[in-house]
């Protein structure tokens, strides 16, 4: 019986030792900067703890190759298997990865990629993430200057940028999205916006067309969660060649409300007339509206031409086919000035139109 019984618990801790194993690692473990080989290739990743949503926490970071090019990467780690993550690393063609922290000195992650043919990688750690300059520093650095100081291509062909920019004192991201408006359009070729990693100062991007005129600049910056507020957006106004300040992006006045208070017409084949008045909400009131009203899906004005009219007015008269007492579709598509985030927004409203 005494033997029996000593088996039973040799076998009981044989089984409960890799759960202990496991209960001594956690999601934070993962962090740090790394060494890493996969498939002859060889660059330095640095991952950091985002956000934990349920039993899901979050990374990000990035990843350097050899030649100093630099990649977002994103992650998480399931806390049903702490010791267990996977991530992305974003090139031009993502490649994501499985890997696993060894136990002891959890010094080394070791995994294959996610592929039909899948590859093995190790990681080695280099350092740990600094705990005091993650808790004494809770500013976000923000984007004080930025321009284009190279251009090459022509406005019939496709060319290139290049943008340069400042922080100042604080945190910096961990990433940043940029996008390019030329005449109101974005101009980033393939993926737009794109996004690279926050330690980046100066990015060459790919564009449909170069022109010499002033370009919109909007700059998406992603803090790690330590950092208040954890996301902020700025906005430059610059010509190729310069160098501008790059300010917070303001948030666009909605139209929360309209009404018709007059309305002359009938049900026959004829143009009818009303006045109708919006308000707007808090925010940056637009730069410009257009106005379309629809009644089952078709637009009523006359020669179905939207009206146009300034964003700082509140009220027009608007004529339309027939004035039917049924429902009608009201549409705003309110364009915002430079420096609002969004541009443009559409407001749809369903009103009666006869009193």
């Amino acid at each position: 019986m005494k033997h029996i019984l000593q088996k039973g618990i040799l076998l009981l801790l044989v089984l409960l030792c890799p759960i202990l194993s496991l209960a001594r690692v956690c999601p934070e473990n993962f962090e740090g900067r790394y060494s890493l080989a996969c498939d002859g290739d060889k660059g330095v990743l640095e991952i950091e703890k985002q956000k934990s949503v349920k039993n899901v926490t979050c990374f990000g970071g990035y990843y350097t190759t050899e030649n100093k090019k630099t990649y977002v990467v994103k992650g998480e780690v399931n806390r049903i298997r702490p010791n267990e993550i996977i991530f992305t690393i974003e090139f031009p063609r993502p490649k994501g990865f499985i890997g696993y922290l060894m136990d002891g000195t959890m010094d080394t992650i070791t995994g294959n990629t996610l592929a039909k043919k899948p590859a093995g990688f190790f990681a080695a750690r280099i350092a740990h993430i600094s705990k005091t300059s993650k808790t004494n520093d809770k500013k976000g650095a923000a984007i004080t200057s930025i321009g284009i100081i190279k251009a090459i291509g022509r406005a019939s062909t496709p060319g290139r940028l290049t943008l340069v920019w400042e922080y100042s004192s604080g945190e910096i991201p961990v990433s940043i999205e940029i996008d390019i408006y030329s005449e109101g359009k974005s101009i980033i070729m393939e993926k737009n916006p794109i996004t690279i990693a926050g330690s980046m100062t100066q990015v060459e991007i790919n564009v449909s067309h170069v022109l010499y005129i002033p370009h919109e600049i909007v700059c998406c910056l992603h803090y790690s969660t330590d950092v208040v507020p954890g996301d902020k957006i700025f906005v430059a106004n610059c010509r190729i060649g310069e160098k501008t300040v790059c300010l917070p992006a303001t948030q666009p006045a909605p139209i929360i409300k309209i009404d018709i208070p007059e309305t002359v017409g009938s049900e026959i084949v004829s143009l009818a007339k009303m006045i109708m008045n919006w308000e707007y909400g808090e925010g940056e009131w637009p730069v410009s509206l257009t106005i379309d009203v629809q009644r089952n899906g078709g637009t009523v004005l006359p020669m179905g031409e939207l009206i146009t009219v300034n964003g700082a007015e509140t009220q027009a008269k608007i004529s339309i086919w027939r004035l039917f007492d049924v429902s009608h579709d009201i549409i705003f598509y309110a364009r915002y000035p430079y420096g609002t985030i969004p541009r443009e927004r559409i407001y749809t409203f369903k009103q009666r139109i006869r009193k």
